[in-house]
């Protein structure tokens, strides 16, 4: 299968990130939404968090905020593209990948579902990433 090595175009990386698939790597993604159907991601219930929700407890995560984190009316772009990027494995002819396809991947839904950003949602994913004991949080949005 061909893949395409992100990694490659990043200036000052160091040459052994540029071929690893992140194995053993466990990444928080804070974002919007995201669409589960997408049949080049796959992320386990156990790693899929709402922290909008009022019932979510960053030091249980696992008891609140199971459910699906992809609602309709709410916007999954963003946070699917963003899971894209970081383990893709798109299942089309092209073959590209994600930049670590073979990390985990724990998705936060850090926004409500008017998309208003509020830093409580951001801090108690925080809480529940470190519980959780990821290695990388990646927030390619932040509250104002």
């Amino acid at each position: 299968m061909p893949t395409f090595n992100w990694n490659e175009n990043i200036q000052n990386v160091p040459i052994e990130l540029c071929s690893t698939l992140g194995s053993g790597v466990k990444i928080a993604l804070f974002d919007t939404g995201i669409d589960l159907n997408h049949p080049g991601l796959d992320i386990p219930e156990g790693r899929r968090f709402d922290a909008t929700d009022p019932n979510f407890d960053p030091q249980q995560p696992f008891i609140f905020g199971n459910g699906d984190v992809a609602g309709a009316s709410f916007n999954q772009e963003h946070g699917t593209i963003s899971a894209s990027i970081l383990i893709g494995r798109e299942q089309g002819s092209d073959g590209i990948v994600g930049i670590v396809p073979d990390a985990e991947l724990y998705f936060f839904r850090v926004f409500n579902t008017s998309n208003a950003p509020k830093k409580i949602y951001f801090l108690k994913a925080l809480e529940a990433a470190i519980n959780l004991d990821v290695d990388i949080i990646c927030m390619p949005y932040f509250p104002n």
